[in-house]
């Protein structure tokens, strides 16, 4: 019989668990595009320079939404590249916003329609390539590895490290906050998330830099939002239907925004897309404007990055990546231009 000797022996050496992170900018109109737009170009210039050096890393996705004044830069690799990329992008977002802002308050704070926030960074998300099974006592299987939930923790508090290093206040969640408490918690026990921006149109200012809530989330989340011409109150009882915590779908948490024109939207975090996906609530939005006598139901869209699309652009080669870049940035482009009519 053939043997295999000690000395040859080799463990297998399993690269780094790729993560993805969303970084949530608290300004999305056109006269913040070229400030936004220059950050989205560092980068993605950064980007290049890690992927010739450390391996991949890749901006999948760049969004700005005029109406609720907020941009999202999606992002995708190695943890250690993330966290280099995505810190940039926190760190100069709140310097340079700050300081086009002045020294003072944030004078957008009770606008009508702006998204609810906490800080001009308002929440970096750093979530594993994998889904998790929606069960918040986490005693169902976990799908997600070790490993990766490891890394989101580690790549969440060093990002956060990096924001405290720019004057922010972070406050961390899931992974990487001691008792694991989950983003929704921090915010409504710690935070005036729930009471600004178009949902305390009369509040008082905010500090500009404020808060940032970062953290590891436990899978792969997706968003999806469903716009609805109709008033508040109806707008509140759909979110219940579709909100876990109400008996609604699994996974899915659901925040009830105004919106332009007096629409209003149903803004959802799908926990476990895999269990839930988004034609789940689409169907659910369709069956509940019927019963209403239809009519209500003017939009519903997913928001953000999937998982597939993450796992897609991190296994482009680089001459595709250069062309992703591009359309990333032309898509940015316009998502800029869509201003409201008031601006």
């Amino acid at each position: 019989k053939a043997t295999v000797s000690v000395l040859n022996w080799r463990p297998i050496m399993r690269p780094p668990p790729l993560v993805a992170c969303n970084v949530y900018v608290t300004a999305g109109r056109a006269v913040h595009g070229p400030l936004l737009t220059d950050i989205l170009q560092q980068s993605q210039g950064r980007c290049r320079g890690l992927r010739r050096a450390s391996g991949p890393v890749a901006v999948v996705h760049a969004f700005a939404d005029a109406v609720y004044d907020r941009s999202s830069f999606h992002l995708v690799g190695s943890a250690e590249a993330v966290v280099d990329v995505a810190g940039g992008i926190a760190v100069a977002a709140v310097e340079r916003l700050t300081a086009a802002a002045g020294d003072g308050g944030d004078e957008g704070a009770g606008e009508p329609t702006r998204h609810p926030f906490v800080g001009v960074v308002d929440h970096v998300a750093v979530m594993p390539l994998a889904y998790h099974d929606g069960a918040e006592d986490n005693t169902r299987p976990h799908p997600v590895p070790a490993a990766a939930r490891a890394a989101c923790a580690a790549a969440a508090g060093r990002i956060g490290s990096a924001l405290q290093g720019a004057g922010v206040s972070v406050l961390r969640y899931g992974a990487a906050h001691p008792q694991g408490l989950s983003l929704a918690t921090v915010r409504r026990q710690h935070t005036t998330f729930f009471k600004s921006g178009g949902l305390a149109p009369n509040a008082a200012a905010l500090d500009r830099k404020g808060v940032s809530t970062v953290g590891a989330a436990p899978g792969f989340v997706e968003n999806f939002n469903i716009r609805l011409r109709c008033s508040r109150g109806r707008a509140a009882a759909l979110a219940r239907q579709l909100r876990a915590r109400d008996g609604g779908l699994c996974g899915v948490e659901a925040l009830t925004l105004p919106y332009a024109d007096g629409a209003q939207e149903v803004a959802c975090n799908l926990l476990a897309p895999h269990v839930t996906p988004p034609d789940a609530l689409a169907r659910v939005a369709e069956a509940w404007d019927a019963a209403q006598g239809g009519g209500l139901l003017a939009a519903a869209y997913p928001v953000g990055t999937t998982l597939s699309q993450c796992e897609g652009v991190a296994a482009m080669p680089s001459d595709e990546l250069e062309c992703h870049d591009r359309a990333v940035a032309a898509a940015f482009a316009d998502f800029l231009k869509q201003a409201p009519a008031s601006e």
